[in-house]
């Protein structure tokens, strides 16, 4: 069966088809195989070009920078062709499974997320983040404040953990503090 689903989701993405028709059908086929725990979408492998089923519960995060939509795993980047427009069926789908929008095309899993850095707005997946720490996602300040914030409590903001990084520069606010 998964061979015909398969080729079935090969020969839609050969065709033109709108992001809602891409939609339905994933979403379709993952309720039929999938269960809860370990629900799964069908996503190309960038390296291998191969359809492959990826569990929602191991996806960081994913961005949508034209018109493939990227998802990110820990070692793995999987793509999906979709339209330029958005789709509310999909928004829906991904906010089921913990992931939240942080900008207009890039969605965080909030179940996965460890750290946060409000000085440079960096959502971390490990849970001994640091500033040298490779795997993040870059998000937008009001998204910090936010969202994030919030979820993650501010005892996980790294920036309030490492002394120089918590500081703002400071600037003389007349011309006569400035010392020549």
């Amino acid at each position: 069966m998964l061979e015909r689903v398969k080729a079935l989701l090969l020969d839609k993405l050969g065709s033109k088809i709108t992001t809602d028709e891409i939609d339905k059908l994933s979403l379709e086929v993952a309720d039929e195989i999938s269960t809860e725990p370990e629900r799964s979408i069908p996503l190309v492998n960038t390296s291998s070009k191969e359809i492959e089923w990826v569990p929602l519960n191991t996806i960081l995060f994913l961005e949508q920078p034209k018109d493939i939509m990227m998802f990110y795993t820990r070692s793995i980047v999987y793509e999906r062709l979709t339209c330029s427009k958005g789709s509310g069926n999909f928004d829906r789908f991904l906010a089921q499974y913990g992931f939240i929008p942080t900008h207009k095309r890039q969605y965080v899993n909030m179940r996965l997320a460890k750290k946060y850095d409000s000085y440079y707005m960096r959502v971390y997946f490990d849970e001994n983040a640091t500033h040298e720490t490779k795997l993040y996602v870059t998000v937008s300040g009001d998204c910090i404040k936010g969202n994030i914030s919030k979820a993650l409590g501010k005892e996980n903001d790294i920036n309030t953990q490492v002394g120089i990084y918590s500081s703002k520069l400071s600037f003389p606010k007349k011309r006569s503090d400035v010392l020549i």
